[in-house]
């Protein structure tokens, strides 16, 4: 019977997380919001932090650096995403915009590596994530990343992420 009403409870909890509206926007992604986010991303281990600002309804720009462990090294990233719920024909369409912000993009920066014999290299790639927003202002993310030539915030990470 505990266990019934643990399971019923979570339900509820979960039905209202997703249909309550988290603000009175169209939806969780607005031009001007600027999100934070810290995170680990694996494959290799990796701290890392990222900082967006939605410059468009579609598209971000931002920066991300992390540190690769047990090594020394250090990515610095520019980043500008693109975000697709948000397209015209879309806007009206997609109910869940209102918790979920899908999106794409691309990074380009450097990677610094003092103990390398080549202590600095470029560094470019792809990244697909989603944030899911359980209040107005603070969420959770998931990335996958593919950078050239190593992995410099990790293939895949995921952290949590705030709004302003």
């Amino acid at each position: 019977m505990k266990r019934c009403l643990t399971c019923i409870s979570a339900l509820v909890l979960s039905v209202g997380l997703v249909s309550a509206p988290v603000s009175a926007r169209d939806g969780v992604y607005a031009k001007g919001d600027m999100m934070i986010g810290a995170g680990i991303g694996i494959v290799p281990f990796i701290p890392g932090a990222h900082f967006d600002i939605a410059v468009h309804d579609m598209v971000s720009v931002g920066a991300a650096m992390g540190v690769h462990i047990p090594w020394i090294d250090i990515p610095l990233i520019g980043r500008g995403a693109f975000h697709p719920f948000y397209l015209p024909p879309l806007r009206d369409k997609i109910d869940v915009k209102r918790i979920l912000d899908p999106y794409v993009g691309v990074i380009a920066g450097i990677s610094i590596d003092p103990g390398d014999d080549t202590p600095v290299l470029p560094s470019f790639g792809e990244f697909i994530g989603c944030r899911f927003f359980i209040s107005e202002s603070f969420g959770f993310y998931a990335e996958e990343s593919a950078t050239w030539p190593g992995e410099d915030l990790g293939f895949l990470s995921g952290g949590v992420v705030f709004k302003f």
